[in-house]
């Protein structure tokens, strides 16, 4: 509800929203409410995120009509937000212009974690089309538009490049890995699918270390389940619970 809630005012505030342009569809920042208030104008692609929810939403359910009538328009109007927001980089490659990895480094073009968000939210789109066999010709333009975008780079060290340029340092230890999206809440990189890109994902893990606030661990947690490593989510739920959690289990 609160999705559908944000649609007219987010689309509002994306028009008056002078680095965007006249785009169609809509996006929300860090934060933002139903009355179409944004905050802190960081993470771009708020909205493409929320696809994922949409899409999850169905996956579960296999609720044909939800999907119909309810994220399937919202999925397209932002699909056709980013189609129209994306930037032409080097070698045609499509990234997200100005964008930022939470809370670390610079402001710059094509940063991992935008690049999967939009990367994911194309992918659930193409799949809700699939799933209620409708707009063909639209399903392809966004199936190209995906395999444009610039993906995920594996830097000098072995790690997951956070950003386009190799400047990561393996003697960081922040708390957010942002770059890692793709591996989780996202599907685009996987022992499976994308071997390489899975084990330069577990290259930035370690570096990063365990280390972090309760949520961070938390995050960390679901990566390593992501990338098969049950040993590693283990080792990291049993020191959660003993030195983030309390006896009240907050």
């Amino acid at each position: 509800d609160m999705i559908e809630q944000l649609r007219v005012p987010s689309r509002k505030a994306t028009l008056a929203d002078k680095q965007f342009g006249n785009v169609r569809g809509w996006t929300v920042r860090t934060s933002h409410n139903i009355f179409g208030g944004h905050g802190w104008r960081w993470n771009k692609p708020g909205s493409a995120w929320y696809c994922q929810h949409l899409w999850e939403h169905y996956a579960f359910g296999r609720d044909k009509d939800y999907l119909k009538n309810r994220a399937y328009p919202i999925l397209k109007e932002i699909c056709e937000f980013w189609e129209d927001a994306l930037k032409e980089g080097p070698g045609g490659k499509l990234v997200v212009e100005k964008g930022w990895s939470p809370e670390h480094g610079p402001t710059e073009d094509g940063c991992s974690y935008d690049q999967e968000i939009v990367w994911d939210m194309f992918s659930n789109y193409i799949d809700a089309a699939d799933a209620l066999g409708v707009d063909k010709a639209y399903r392809d333009k966004v199936a190209k538009l995906r395999d444009r975008l610039l993906v995920p780079k594996i830097g000098k060290w072995g790690q997951l490049q956070e950003w386009v340029e190799d400047r990561d340092n393996p003697k960081n230890h922040h708390r957010h890995v942002s770059h890692l999206f793709g591996v989780h809440p996202g599907r685009q990189i996987s022992p499976v699918a994308t071997p390489k890109l899975a084990e330069a994902a577990k290259v930035s893990l370690n570096a990063r270390g365990d280390g972090g606030t309760g949520w961070s661990k938390a995050w960390k947690i679901n990566f390593w389940a992501r990338l098969l490593d049950g040993d590693h989510a283990y080792k990291m739920i049993s020191e959660q619970l003993k030195g983030n959690t309390l006896d009240n289990l907050w």
